[in-house]
């Protein structure tokens, strides 16, 4: 059996999520080897689509969500149609990197296009441009913040990957970076939302470490996009009031510990010969002494 596009299972669960008909965690257990790639969208989803069912549109209306939601199905599913030629990429490393990056974009565009339904039914019919500005102008700024975040997570992950991977970084990945950064400085501050603060902290982080260290890979006339993009990460922190750590200067390998040298054997240096007293000659007694002259008695003499 083929194996199914990870953009058809993220339809199939969004559908699911919003019906009602099974839960974020339900879905994940479905399918448990996507569990990571799904969870931030389907709460994406579920972040979306909860404020707005508290106003739940007029039967009319609800009708046009399911229709736009049927055409941008459809929409989605002619682009996979056309790019089935690039996805025919057999097995390998460069299969698998273009794999990786086409299925990032997709779970990027699906997202979009369901903040897009949702956003429609909230609007009771206008466009999606009208609705969000609409939103932000009332002050209902969560949903909006919630949707740029998981965009700009998900162009930082497609930069990441391609940098992760070797491939060659063009200046309109960093262009799409600072976009999807920039439309963060529109949705609030840490003044009205302290949750949103924790979760854009770490990407602001990972983020400017990331551009930082492309400063010498990117293709040539990429210097602009990249300061823009620096910039326009670090103007964020400053107004969320992040507190952006600069990435230390470390090597990509690191260096061997030097080792002491160590001394070569060499021959053990002969000792100088002390000079040995020579034995002092005794005098060697010639002979044996000759014994002492007994003493003969002495006679007396004879009267």
């Amino acid at each position: 059996m083929r194996k199914r596009k990870f953009e058809d299972i993220l339809e199939e669960c969004v559908s699911a999520l919003l019906e009602g008909r099974r839960t974020l965690e339900e879905n994940l257990e479905l399918y448990p080897a996507l569990a990571a790639q799904l969870e931030p969208l389907l709460r994406t989803t579920e972040a979306l689509s909860g404020r707005l069912q508290e106003q739940a549109p007029a039967a009319t209306v609800q009708e046009q969500i399911r229709l736009r939601f049927l055409a941008s199905a459809s929409e989605r599913a002619r682009a996979r149609a056309l790019t089935r030629p690039i996805r025919g990429f057999g097995g390998g490393a460069a299969g698998f990197k273009r794999w990786t990056l086409v299925a990032s974009c997709a779970a990027a565009a699906s997202v979009a296009a369901i903040a897009g339904v949702l956003a429609f039914g909230n609007s009771g019919g206008e466009t999606q441009h009208e609705s969000t500005t609409s939103a932000i102008a009332s002050g209902s700024q969560k949903e909006a913040f919630v949707l740029n975040l998981a965009q700009a997570r998900l162009q930082l992950h497609v930069v990441q990957e391609k940098a992760r991977r070797g491939l060659e970084i063009q200046s309109s990945d960093i262009t799409a970076l600072t976009e999807a950064t920039s439309k963060l400085t529109q949705t609030g501050d840490a003044s009205t939302d302290s949750i949103g603060k924790k979760q854009l902290q770490p990407l602001l982080q990972q983020q400017y470490i990331l551009l930082q260290h492309l400063s010498n890979d990117l293709s040539e006339g990429a210097d602009e996009q990249l300061s823009a993009a620096l910039g326009t990460t670090q103007s964020l922190a400053d107004q969320w009031g992040i507190a952006i750590a600069e990435p230390t200067a470390s090597p990509l390998v690191a260096s061997p510990t030097p080792r002491s040298p160590t001394p070569s054997p060499s021959a053990p240096a002969s000792p100088h010969p002390t000079a040995t007293a020579s034995p002092v000659p005794q005098p060697t007694p010639s002979g044996s002494p000759a014994p002492s002259p007994t003493a003969e008695p002495t006679l007396p003499p004879v009267p």
